[in-house]
Order: structure tokens, then C-alpha cells, then sequence
């Protein structure tokens, strides 16, 4: 976004007085404008001591209000970029490893302490999106940024088929050479894509589904409202379940008939990720100005990022297997650390940026990473499995501290990638 710069020059701003002196004069003379414009006029041609801050604010109300770019933003879709990579990185790789090791162990660590990564992305979107005061026409959602999406997935899903499934081969699959299993891996990539690019599938739907989450947001009160079934109907109290249902002894019975209940409702809309969507234009719209809630929740946002792990830890040694429910992306634990993290780069970030913002390659930099975000997820796993195929995997060395390094290297080939070529 562009910023508008207020301060003229001393000429520039007795030039401007003249010429609405001069306008002033013949408004009056001709009888054109209306009483109120003329009464504001006839104020600057009195108060001449105060002229340059009525001309100023004369013009400030014929221009439309500009915002500031929010650099925190790009900063967090940069962060948010990385964490996915480090996920995939983690978690695809788990099942090579014995459970329940120290191998093991720092591979959960890395997956679950990253799990607020497309939540996050979510939420950027909605900040952007559900903004009532950004008009967009049902014509521009679909033409423009559907129709982008769209683009996107026909593209990189016949590259991941062409390249990933049938040259790189990560897993050393025996393909069908024949004409009919090509035509059949080749329609199913086209049609379903690599497994990564669900996310793509998933904005299109957002997208469609913005206009009428438009209608919400334009109103607190139903912003809210959505928000308290989405986060708690949805989120708190499936996670309630869940923890009784693996610690409290008859907590299965709990689980069935009160998760029946509540799905007698059916209440879909709130389901998925909406909650995030709507949830991430509601936190950049709120203004939290007393310096101990920001730190509070800082710290809520910090103890559910590691909770995640040790939960999880915990529930995987009880019951000696892989438990995934708790790095789940809808799971409420993930959303208030999702939430932690929202709120510490819109106020924290924010503040350390704008110190570090008047060195333009710094600004620079930031921009470039950030436009770059969408292009690194959708070839990073290209990557990734060139890596697999050259047996070159995230715990080959102390799973504690190689696997943040691992994906690195993939992030940094996949933006020189996007740089110079996408």
C-alpha cells in the first residue's frame, strides 16, 4: 500500500492557499457550492496563521483514506511458510522411526510445536478477505482470485505427476508403464493432486464461501457470535472429550454421547476452517491496548505450543502408538497457541519492525519472502522428496536439533526456485 505524505513545502503550501483563496472567490462569486463548503473557505482566508493545517485537513477529507501496510503480516506469513515445511519435514517421517525414542521423540517435538502453521495461514486470509471495507465483487472473487487458484492446482498438479510421481519416484513405486495406468495416475494427479495441495482445494472453498462471511463480519455482535460456536461448539468442548475419553476412566461413554448430541445439531457451517477465517479478520480488527493482557496471552500462546508436545507425548507412551488427535489443526489447543502467536507478531513484531524497517533491503527482503509465501508451499515438496530419493532424511542426525536445519534447506531451494523461475 502506498502512504501519503501530509507535509508540503512552505511554496507548495502558499501556492495551495492561493489557489483555494482563488477557488474561494469564484464559488462565492458564482453561487455554485453550498453554504457549508463556502462557511470552511471563508474560515482559511480568516485564519491565515492557520493555514497550512486547514489545508491540509481540507485535503485529507478529499482523499480517500489509505492504510498502512502491516509488514507484521508479511513477517507471519513468512514464519507460517517455514513452519509448514518443518512439519512436513517431521511428521511424514515419523513411521520410519521406532516409537517411542529419542529419535522419535524430537521428530513429535518439531510436528507439534509447528501445528498453528495453517491456521495461521487461514487467518491471514480472512484478514484480507472478510474486511467489509474492501469491496469485493462477486465478479473479482471468482475471476480473479478463484480463478488464480484454480490455475495453480491444473499447473502443479500435472508438474507433481509428471515429475514428482513418475521421475523423482520418492518411494520407489512400480508404475504401470502402460497407456491406460499412465491415463489413470495422469487423471488421478489432475484431478486430486499431491497430497500438500489440499490446501489449495480448501481456499477455493473459503473463497466461494466468503461473500456470505462478509455479511458477518460486518457486524460485531454476529462476529462473535460465530466465533463462540466455532471456538467453543467446535473446538473446546471436542477437546474436553477427547481428554476424557484418553484420562478419565469411562470417559469413552462421555465422548459417544455427548459428541452424539452435539452432532444431532449439524451445525456444519461453523465446522473446518471457517472459525480461523473469520477469527484472523476479528484479532486484526481488536485493539488491545493494555500492555499485561498482551503478555498474557503471549504466554497462553506459549504454554499451548509446548502443551501440544507433552500432551501428546504423554497420550503416545499411555497407549504405546502414534495419537494424533492433539496436533489435529482444528484442535482448540493449536488455535490459542495459533492465537499467541497472531497477537504477538500484531503488537511485538510489529513494534521491532518498524525500527528495522528504514533499512530498505531489510523491507525489501520481507516483501519479496512474503509475496513468495503461496509459490514455496505448492513446489516444496518437490524437495522434499528429491531429498527422500537422494536418502537424505531430517533424522539422520539428533532429531532434536537437525530436522529445523533439514527444513531450512528446503525453504531456501524452494524460494530461490520461486525468485528466479516461478
Amino acid at each position: 500500500m502506498r502512504d501519503y505524505n501530509n507535509e508540503n513545502s512552505s511554496n507548495e503550501d502558499r501556492n495551495n492557499e492561493d489557489c483555494v483563496i482563488e477557488e474561494c472567490n469564484n464559488e462565492q462569486s458564482n453561487n455554485e457550492q453550498s453554504s457549508n463548503e463556502d462557511d470552511k473557505l471563508e474560515i482559511l482566508i480568516k485564519d491565515t496563521d492557520d493555514d497550512n493545517n486547514e489545508i491540509n485537513n481540507l485535503e485529507s477529507e478529499n482523499k480517500p483514506n489509505k492504510k498502512e501496510h502491516k509488514y507484521w503480516v508479511d513477517m507471519l506469513r513468512i514464519i507460517s511458510s517455514y513452519m509448514v515445511i518443518l512439519v512436513h519435514s517431521t511428521s511424514h517421517r515419523v513411521e520410519a522411526v521406532q516409537i517411542l525414542t529419542s529419535q522419535w521423540d524430537g521428530l513429535v517435538f518439531w510436528d507439534s510445536l509447528c501445528r498453528s502453521c495453517v491456521p495461521l495461514f487461514i487467518m491471514i486470509s480472512g484478514i484480507f478477505f472478510l474486511d467489509p471495507e474492501k469491496e469485493i465483487p462477486l465478479s473479482k472473487l471468482y475471476k480473479k482470485y478463484i480463478f488464480r487458484l484454480v490455475k495453480i492446482l491444473i499447473f502443479w498438479n500435472i508438474i507433481y505427476c509428471l515429475i514428482d510421481e513418475f521421475l523423482i519416484n520418492s518411494f520407489n513405486v512400480e508404475h504401470d508403464w502402460s497407456f491406460k495406468g499412465i491415463m489413470k495416475n495422469f487423471l488421478f494427479y489432475l484431478i486430486y493432486g499431491n497430497f500438500h495441495l489440499w490446501y489449495i482445494y480448501m481456499c477455493i472453498g473459503l473463497y466461494m464461501v466468503t461473500p456470505l462471511l462478509r455479511q458477518i463480519t460486518k457486524d460485531k455482535t454476529a462476529t462473535l457470535y460465530f466465533l463462540a460456536f466455532g471456538v467453543g461448539l467446535a473446538q473446546a468442548i471436542p477437546f474436553v472429550l477427547l481428554t476424557a475419553h484418553y484420562f478419565i476412566p469411562g470417559g469413552d461413554f462421555i465422548r459417544d454421547k455427548v459428541g452424539s448430541l452435539i452432532g444431532n445439531f449439524m451445525i456444519f457451517m461453523i465446522a473446518g476452517y471457517t472459525t480461523y477465517y473469520v477469527l484472523g479478520y476479528y484479532l486484526s480488527k481488536l485493539e488491545i491496548k493494555r500492555d499485561r493482557t498482551k503478555f498474557l496471552i503471549y504466554c497462553m500462546g506459549i504454554i499451548c505450543l509446548f502443551g501440544t508436545c507433552v500432551i501428546k507425548l504423554i497420550t503416545c507412551y499411555k497407549y504405546y502408538d502414534n495419537i494424533t488427535d492433539y496436533g489435529d489443526y482444528n484442535a482448540f489447543n493449536v488455535t490459542l497457541s495459533a492465537v499467541g502467536i497472531f497477537i504477538f507478531h500484531k503488537y511485538f513484531i510489529n513494534d521491532l519492525l518498524n525500527k528495522l524497517l528504514k533499512y530498505k533491503i531489510f523491507k525489501t527482503s520481507i516483501l519479496t519472502l512474503s509475496n513468495l509465501s503461496l509459490g514455496c508451499y505448492v513446489i516444496h515438496m518437490l524437495y522434499y522428496d528429491l531429498f527422500q530419493r537422494l536418502e537424505f532424511y531430517s533424522y539422520q542426525f539428533n532429531t532434536y536439533v537437525f530436522p529445523p536445519i533439514y527444513a531450512l534447506c528446503i525453504y531456501i531451494l524452494s524460494i530461490y526456485y520461486c525468485y528466479y523461475y516461478y
